[in-house]
This record gives structure tokens, sequence and C-alpha cells, in this order.
């Protein structure tokens, strides 16, 4: 008897966690929409970034190219 009134209890708790299914999917699908409204009005915001991949890595080697020459003025100073 004791077994059969678990699984009675079990069963109530699942029916009762079944009959919640359909008002928490729409509360899902709700905040998935605000979700992608809320992405679609940052994509709107990005703005292009002006310049190439390309342009970054020259203007980067060049400014290694001045820390390099300054290590090594340095370095020329220090050993004299």
């Amino acid at each position: 008897m004791a077994e059969l009134k678990q699984v009675e209890d079990a069963l109530s708790q699942a029916q009762q966690e079944e009959s919640q299914l359909p008002e928490t999917i729409k509360l899902l699908e709700q905040e998935r929409n605000a979700h992608g409204r809320r992405a679609l009005q940052l994509k709107k915001k990005l703005k292009l970034i002006e310049g190439s991949a390309d342009e970054d890595i020259k203007e980067i080697e060049a400014a290694n190219q001045i820390h390099l020459r300054a290590i090594s003025a340095i370095q020329a100073l220090l050993s004299m």
C-alpha cells in the first residue's frame, strides 16, 4: 500500500508539473523574443571600423620597430 501511495504521489506531481509546461513555454518564448529584439537593437548600433586588419598589423609593426630602436639606443647609452 505504501508503494501505491508513493506512485500516486509521484504521478500527481508529474501531472501538476506537466500542467505548468504550457505557461512555462510561453514565458520562455517571450524571454527569447525579448533577447532577440535586444540583440537586433545592439546589432543596428554597431558601426564599421574603418581600415583593415592588414593596416592595423602594419601600424603595430611600425610601433614595435620604434620600441626596439628606443631599447637599442638606451642599451647603447648604458654601455658607454
